[in-house]
């Protein structure tokens, strides 16, 4: 299968969720090394995945994907699908293949474990609820995604060893539902998390200009900056990096105060050096 580079690179799937590159992050330079680091860190992950039958999801491009391929064609990604991947997963897989030394010997053993009598997710039969077949291999995809990403070990457990379809497995409508929604709470507090980290690091840099801008001034000779312009000044760089936000004004004095700690002395109302 030939990958689209204009959709996720892992999954492959038009969503909802942005794609994230790591080439436009912020402070990303083209002119250093750093913009293959994701690629390169994701690449060698997926290598080690491999080289225990582990992946935690399906790619759709083979073991012959280059680094420098990916740049060349600015390879993107959704942040639920990268996080699969990541050194906390990898970590987490590797301590578990330390425990269970022949966990392939024993797949066999596991899948019998599945009652097809009885729902995949509770372990109830039809007593319950009406039980339903996972007859899709889209149906089959997903339910083994979000398992994974719950990293439900329990449930892990009966899904090994084939495919739902071949171990003849059922659930009941709301116990899929239910799972759907644990995966999706997830996905919300993933995409929180990243979106509070890009506002953070945007924050930084902004800071950071601002207090270049400081710095420079004084070697030109000023020494005194009106607190009210500095914090305008702030507040529209930060609207620039896409950051409606506003400001506490003694807060940023503070921050800056701290930067500049010689010139605490020189405070005097709107002024602040």
């Amino acid at each position: 299968m030939e990958l689209n580079w204009d959709r996720c690179v892992i999954c492959q799937r038009d969503t909802a969720e942005p794609l994230k590159c790591p080439l436009q992050g912020p402070g990303t330079s083209m002119a250093n090394g750093d913009k293959t680091d994701a690629y390169r860190s994701f690449l060698t992950n997926i290598e080690q995945f491999r080289a225990f039958g582990a992946l935690p999801a399906d790619l759709c491009f083979g073991m012959d994907e280059t680094v420098d391929n990916f740049v060349s064609h600015s390879a993107s990604w959704h942040k639920s699908c990268h996080l699969k991947f990541n050194n906390l997963k990898l970590e987490r897989a590797m301590m578990k293949r330390e425990r269970n030394p022949d966990d392939e010997g024993n797949r066999l053993n596991k899948r019998k474990s599945l009652n097809i009598q009885k729902c995949l997710f509770c372990d109830k039969g039809e007593e319950v609820n009406v039980l339903h077949e996972v007859s899709t291999f889209d149906a089959d995809t997903n339910i083994r995604n979000m398992i994974t990403e719950l990293n439900d070990t329990e449930l892990m457990t009966r899904i090994v060893g084939g495919d739902l379809i071949a171990m003849d497995a059922k659930y009941h409508l709301a116990c899929l539902t239910q799972l759907r929604n644990r995966y999706r709470s997830i996905c919300r507090k993933a995409s929180q998390t990243s979106e509070n980290t890009d506002e953070k690091m945007t924050y930084s840099r902004a800071f950071v200009e601002l207090t270049s801008y400081i710095e420079k001034s004084m070697d030109c000779g000023t020494v005194l900056f009106r607190l009210s312009e500095i914090h305008s000044l702030f507040e529209n760089r930060l609207d620039g990096l896409g950051i409606k936000k506003q400001v506490h004004k003694t807060r940023l004095k503070d921050q800056l105060l701290e930067r500049f700690p010689r010139h605490k002395n020189n405070l005097m109302g709107e002024t602040l050096f």
